[in-house]
């Protein structure tokens, strides 16, 4: 009885211990880390009394509210980078090693522990530390100029940083320090800022402090140049020794500053400058325009001696230089760069020349930036606007596509300012302005004698201009004005024949037009349409407002019944207008040109007229049949070679003439010569002469008639041996004589003679 109630109560010992009391601590519930590196985040635990069992035992890592690693079941689970050490933690030991800390890893962490029914869990903060890449930049402080020194922090965390400057060991104010820019890997950076202008190499230093750096980090600059004391002690050795030198190298080459002239679109362009310098021949240019060099290619010339050198660019740049004048101990010479203005080119654009001196290398460069490109405005005359007014006229002057858009006009009529009005202006879809310009001026004063009228127009693209108009200009005033008398229909004598004539530019639209004709008919006195003298009928179209003004068509309608009614008769359109006050103005037709009729020329065989050396030859074509009256006859010659020469030039020193064109039974005859003086019978062997005739009727443009070669008869080659001693002519095989044939043209007397 008594073995059976201690085997129960060792049964129930056993069964308390296994369940014995769960302790969980840490070692370190803060921990502080660098980021990249390895941490352990320490937890333990015990039971006692009794001994752990893995079965029942279940350890996790939580941060925050997330699970980071867990052990149960035996088996050990955890996120990227971390580790439960799962052979330790049946041991006691639940600490969790992440392997490379990032910064997503900061923050609470909780290990929680649970073995039988018991929970136990112990709190950490993991608080990573990153410390900054700090640089100085510039690396090198330039001594005695001014220098912006900046001292950065890069990559850092937490976000508390401090700077501070040090001068010779002594501390100065910074210029200015950032706030501290988050990353996109949530470090931070900040700089700080230091002005300065070291006159001596005393020590600059910046120190940075920040909770991840183990002692303060400090980063010193490092001076270039020359202090104050050394720059002294140079200048002065350079003084003493080179000034002679540097006054030498310094006025080598020098150049004024760059001067543009207006720029007009698609005008000449220029920019204007001055060299100064010595031995000036030595002394070359580049310029460029938009950072594109003007190429150039110096013409060698004596440039000392006033020459100018003109260097032209495919682009139409020239660079030229004036002439030399003497300054003192130098010379200088005004430079101008040509070229043609282009708005898109050379609007805004940076235009730059550089001189360089051959022997001292000295070179220098200007700049300028070229100003807005202006555009010429194109000007109209001066014309009549009037509509639906007897008491006063309106005279307009337009002005198109210009720029930029500021431009004036002042009317003057005779010594008084005109009344003006100026509508609105209009900008173009090219960036171009255009605008009119009005002026009113009372009827009976524009039909004064003399009347003069001016506008003066002013822009900057130009000089003013004036624009000037008289009661006499076509238009102003509202008399008629009377184009060209014009053939509108005719075929053949013995077809109507109609003559037009346009009269325009005038107002009121009242008007009276006679027809007249002058000719060997009537006695060559003046004879009426409609009359008796002269079957024709006229009909005026009404008149038709064009542009302010009205203008009509007169035709004149009859039947020549030959030629000379229309080359040798004079045709008058006579108008009466309330404007020429009692007056007739009236136009005069000269030779009519008849449209559609039109005979191709004939041409006669060539004719020469030739007695001796040293005596003028002539030759002579006829050419017959053609109309209109306009021809043109040239002479050529064509040697062995194939060349042909033209006469009344240099190669071919011969006179041509003319005799006609005269009318014979409704066409036009002309003859045509040509006379030289041969003096050597070698300019007659082997020559073809030509004839050409150009005329409208002829298909291809031309006809030609050509001689054949040239033989000479042996008197002629006798005569020559007696006067040079030699021979000219052609050997016929072995025979010792010569042959000789004169030859011109088909059917052409032909003469043979054996010498």
């Amino acid at each position: 009885m008594n073995f059976a109630l201690d085997l129960l109560l060792l049964i129930a010992l056993r069964c308390w211990g296994s369940d014995g009391a769960l302790t969980v601590s840490t070692s370190n519930p803060f921990l502080y880390v660098l980021r990249h590196e390895a941490v352990t985040l320490p937890c333990s635990f015990s039971v006692t009394p009794g001994s752990i069992d893995p079965k029942r035992l279940t350890v996790t890592w939580y941060q925050y509210d997330f699970i980071a690693a867990r052990f149960v079941n035996g088996e050990a689970t955890a996120r990227t980078e971390a580790i439960l050490f799962e052979n330790d933690i049946r041991n006691g030991n639940a600490s969790l090693l992440l392997s490379s800390v990032i910064k997503r890893d900061e923050g609470q962490y909780s290990c929680e522990v649970r073995h039988g029914g018991e929970r136990q869990e112990v709190n950490l903060a993991l608080t990573i530390r990153v410390p900054p890449e700090v640089l100085m930049y510039p690396e090198r402080v330039q001594l005695l100029s001014e220098n912006s020194v900046t001292c950065a922090a890069r990559s850092y965390y937490p976000k508390v940083i401090n700077f501070r400057w040090m001068r010779n060991g002594r501390r100065v104010n910074e210029l200015i320090s950032t706030t501290p820019r988050l990353n996109p890997d949530g470090t931070y950076s900040s700089e700080s800022v230091y002005h300065v202008t070291p006159y001596s190499r005393n020590e600059l230093s910046c120190v940075v402090e920040h909770e991840a750096l183990e002692k303060p980090l400090m980063m010193s600059a490092i001076y270039v140049g020359r202090s104050i004391t050394e720059v002294m002690a140079i200048i002065a050795v350079i003084l003493l020794l080179f000034v002679p030198l540097i006054v030498c190298w310094w006025f080598s080459v020098s150049l004024s500053p760059l001067v543009p002239v207006t720029l007009v679109q698609g005008e000449q362009g220029a920019v204007q400058f001055t060299l100064k310098g010595w031995t000036l021949q030595n002394v070359t240019f580049r310029c460029s325009v938009k950072d594109k060099e003007v190429r150039s290619h110096d013409k060698k010339s004596d440039c000392e001696g006033g020459l100018s050198v003109d260097n032209k660019d495919p682009a139409n740049y020239t660079l030229e230089r004036g002439l030399v004048k003497k300054v003192i101990c130098l010379k200088e010479t005004p430079v101008t760069l040509w070229f043609l203005v282009n708005r898109a080119d050379h609007q805004g654009a940076v235009l730059r020349c550089r001189a360089t001196h051959r022997h001292t290398k000295r070179s220098v460069e200007r700049s300028v930036t070229l100003g807005q490109v202006c555009v010429r405005p194109r000007l109209s005359e001066i014309e009549n606007v009037t509509e639906n007014s007897d008491t006063e006229v309106k005279l307009q002057i337009t002005a198109e596509d210009f720029h930029p858009r500021d431009i004036s006009f002042t009317w003057t009529v005779g010594e008084e300012r005109g009344t003006t009005e100026t509508p609105e202006m209009i900008e173009n879809p090219n960036g171009t302005f255009s605008t009119r310009s009005i002026c009113s001026v009372p009827f009976p004063q524009i039909q004064t004698p003399r009347f003069k009228i001016f506008v003066e127009v002013d822009h900057i693209s130009m000089a003013k201009t004036q624009k000037v108009a008289t009661g006499d200009t076509p238009g102003i005033d509202g008399c008629p004005l009377l184009a060209d008398i014009e053939v509108v229909e005719f075929s053949e004598v013995g077809q109507p024949c109609t003559l037009s004539c346009t009269i325009s530019k005038f107002f009121p639209s009242a008007i009276t037009v006679t027809w007249l004709r002058v000719g060997a008919e009537s006695g060559h006195q003046a004879v009426t349409a409609g009359s008796p003298e002269w079957n024709a009928t006229v009909t005026t179209s009404s008149p038709e407002k064009q542009n302010n003004a009205y203008e009509a068509t007169s035709e004149v309608h009859f039947t020549p019944k030959s030629l000379r009614e229309l080359q040798e008769t004079a045709y008058i359109c006579r108008v009466e207008h309330v404007t020429l006050r009692k007056k007739t103005i009236e136009k005069k037709s000269t030779k009519l040109k008849l449209k559609g009729y039109q005979k191709e020329p004939k041409l006669s065989d060539l004719q020469i007229f030739f007695t001796e050396l040293s005596q003028p030859c002539t030759l002579s074509c006829t050419i017959t049949d053609f109309y209109p009256q306009e021809i043109k006859v040239t002479w050529l010659k064509r040697d062995t070679n194939g060349q042909t020469y033209e006469a009344e030039t240099g190669e071919w020193k011969a006179t041509s003439a003319h005799y006609g064109p005269s009318m014979r039974r409704n066409t036009f005859d002309l003859v045509s010569q040509v006379e030289f003086l041969p003096r050597d019978l070698t300019e007659l062997e082997d020559v073809e002469f030509i004839c050409r005739v150009e005329h409208s009727a002829i298909k291809g443009g031309f006809l030609e008639k050509n001689s054949s070669r040239v033989h000479l008869p042996g008197w002629l080659l006798v005569q020559q041996t007696k006067n040079t001693g030699r021979t000219a002519g052609y050997p016929e095989k072995k025979d010792k004589g010569f042959t000789s044939t004169l030859k011109l043209g088909s059917g052409a007397c032909q003469v043979s003679a054996t010498a």
